[in-house]
């Protein structure tokens, strides 16, 4: 076989085995999921959040929101009622229409500094949460058993990116929605 022979061949290969990677390659990741939800939607999704103890499961319980997957990307859009700095705790406090209807959300969510500059009571906001999911293992030492919770967290509110920011939700998880 000659050199020219030869550096064809493999030229050849390289050609074939690219175009074998291409075809049998599982191509790009499906886009994370955006799910809208109105204030008073978040606000019932909340109240909705619960252990469910799944039959014969990996684990013992499983806390989630009943319309939320992780990987979700949460868009809640609606009108700020009300919004408010605490200079103590360096946050701001915002309430969205519809947050009355969850005990857990009706004294708002507080949001890392002072944002009352920015935002007014009437604007039509945007709060962006990501869904993830997390497990937990509670070790009872008296009794030597173990039980293993797996939970669904937004991960702005009570995930990772919350720990980063110890004065509130991340600021850039709210925008001005038009």
């Amino acid at each position: 076989m000659s050199r020219a022979q030869l550096i064809l061949a493999a030229i050849l290969l390289a050609v074939v085995a690219g175009v074998a990677f291409w075809l049998l390659s599982p191509g790009a990741p499906e886009p994370a999921r955006e799910v809208v939800m109105t204030g008073s939607r978040f606000a019932q999704e909340t109240n909705l959040y619960k252990v469910n103890v799944p039959q014969n499961g990996p684990f013992e319980g499983y806390y989630d929101y009943p319309s939320l997957s992780p990987g979700d990307i949460l868009l809640v859009r609606d009108k700020l009622t009300a919004i408010e700095y605490d200079n103590r705790t360096r946050a701001t406090k915002v309430v969205l229409a519809g947050f009355e209807a969850a005990p857990a959300l009706q004294d708002g969510l507080f949001f890392s500094g002072n944002l009352t500059k920015k935002y007014k009571v009437g604007d039509t906001v945007e709060l962006k949460f990501h869904v993830v999911q997390t497990s937990m293992t509670y070790k009872d030492e008296q009794s030597g058993t173990s039980t293993t919770i797996v939970a669904e967290l937004l991960d702005e509110l009570n995930g990772k990116a919350r720990e980063r920011s110890p004065d509130g939700i991340p600021a850039t998880a709210i925008r001005k929605y038009a």
